[in-house]
């Protein structure tokens, strides 16, 4: 073991190489320091206090919601002790304030009666947990000016978004997506490039992931205005190449039906999970930032009720499963043709997005070529042998 630790350069003879060590956990080391000894509830608590940007006195249950969303299937709070458990520990150790707000006129035990207890992050939570594991995402992100960012409020960063400054307007698009990679607890991979002669500044891609139960790779773009249908294509024209399996759509204004159509054939037929949020959805996420949660659960839900039934995909058991010893039952004609539509789904599927790929294809060179209108053209040539791809 010391071997394969010294060959990966974590040790240095019998020393560790801090640095190193840091890099393969996912957290510096003050801040792993400072987790020394807490329990899993009581990291995930604090790790959500990251993920939603708490600076000020907040209700401990609304925190400990959003992680038990975020990690579950890891933790699960014991609910009639949280305070005891969870709260007071992390009180002992320095990282958190407690607060209990009791009926008027009465005196109340924390946790037991009146309104829930609020939780406020100390000088060294700040120090040791949200500063070095925030320096990481923003690092990746490319920007070092943490503590400003941080104290935009996302209601600012939506309004920038709108800004006729194309340098105001791109940087608020990119704080966007910073955000809800942070409120996601999502690892930053990087900024994937978009042609500005198309998008003309207004929308910015990023790459996330997470290894959390399984791993996932989140394809995000944030863009100002309506999510249209060929939007959201041309996030699924990029999945093979990116490798994507989770695609995350995020305009300020309403998407548009066709997108939400398109979004339901693409889910209900492929292994893609799409998530669509639009500016009414935008606008309940600033007012609280634990719905962002929420929106993903549902459409989840919605994903899992659009994929076909097990009766459409149901094979032969491995082992025989005793099949042998009776009849193969023929195919009902109603599955059958659930099957053929399914078929001819994916075929229209897969021809518009080779349509979306060609239309990009165009406009790109319409641009070098200094061509006038290079939407129109492209339509216009793609109506000749696709007149429903309007």
């Amino acid at each position: 073991v010391l071997g394969w630790l010294r060959e990966g350069d974590v040790l240095n003879k019998y020393e560790v190489n801090e640095a190193q060590y840091a890099a393969l956990v996912g957290a510096p080391t003050e801040t792993l320091n400072a987790l020394k000894n807490l329990n899993s509830e009581q990291i995930s608590f604090l790790r959500a206090m990251v993920a939603l940007n708490v600076t000020q006195w907040t209700p401990y249950n609304a925190i400990c919601r959003h992680a038990e969303a975020l990690y579950a299937g890891e933790i699960r709070f014991n609910w009639k002790d949280i305070v005891k458990l969870v709260l007071q520990p992390l009180q002992a150790t320095g990282l958190i304030e407690i607060r209990k707000k009791a009926k008027q006129g009465q005196k109340t035990r924390e946790g037991r009666g009146g309104k829930a207890t609020d939780v406020k992050p100390t000088g060294r939570f700040e120090k040791e947990i949200a500063e070095p594991l925030l320096n990481a995402l923003y690092k990746a992100a490319g920007y070092a000016e943490i503590r400003s960012i941080r104290s935009k409020p996302l209601e600012e960063i939506v309004r920038d978004t709108a800004s006729a400054d194309t340098n105001i307007s791109g940087k608020a698009l990119e704080f966007l997506a910073i955000r809800l990679c942070q409120v996601l607890d999502l690892d930053f991979m990087g900024w994937r490039e978009t042609d500005e002669e198309v998008a003309g500044g207004g929308e910015v891609d990023a790459l996330l992931h997470s290894a959390r139960l399984t791993y996932s790779r989140w394809q995000v773009q944030c863009k100002v205005g309506k999510i249209t249908l060929e939007a959201v294509s041309k996030e699924v024209g990029m999945k093979d190449v990116t490798l994507a399996n989770v695609i995350l759509v995020v305009g300020t204004s309403k998407a548009t039906e066709s997108a939400l159509t398109y979004r339901q054939k693409i889910v209900g037929t492929s292994n893609l999970n799409i998530i669509i949020i639009d500016g009414p959805l935008l606008q309940t996420i600033i007012k609280d930032q634990t719905q962002l949660v929420e929106v993903l659960r549902r459409q989840a839900e919605n994903a899992l009720r659009m994929k076909p039934s097990l009766q459409n995909i149901k094979g032969v058991h491995p082992s025989g499963g005793g099949a042998s010893s009776s009849p193969v039952e023929r195919e009902p004609a109603a599955a059958k043709a659930d099957k053929e539509k399914l078929v001819q789904q994916s075929f229209e599927l897969s021809v518009i997005n080779f349509g979306e790929m060609c239309g990009a294809v165009w406009r790109r060179l319409t641009g070098i070529a200094l061509i006038d209108n290079p939407d129109f053209l492209c339509f216009k040539r793609m109506e000749q042998w696709r007149p429903d791809y309007r």
